[in-house]
């Protein structure tokens, strides 16, 4: 049901704009961001330009957002140009 909303909200947040999804704990955030990305590979964006961390995994608790991104964009030779998706859940 709310899905087609989040969708056209992530469509129009381009130019490094940030679009932030909240709500209360089991409202279905990580099922929303987990069905935009598939959406987007099926709209022919290139799996390697969206990005999906979860933060609750250990290994990444204590890591900084920025060093993450970093590291992403160097593993897929990512361009500053580059047209990305970046999703950070349980932040």
């Amino acid at each position: 049901m709310f899905f087609p909303t989040f969708m056209r909200n992530v469509m129009k947040a381009g130019d490094g704009n940030v679009l932030v999804l909240t709500g209360s704990l089991r409202a279905g955030k990580t099922v929303l961001m987990r069905q935009m990305i598939a959406a987007l590979i099926e709209r022919s964006v290139d799996p390697t330009s969206a990005f999906y961390c979860n933060m609750k995994v250990s290994s990444y608790t204590s890591a900084d957002l920025k060093a993450l991104f970093e590291m992403y964009c160097r593993r897929y030779k990512h361009a500053p140009k580059d047209e990305l998706f970046i999703s950070y859940d349980e932040i």
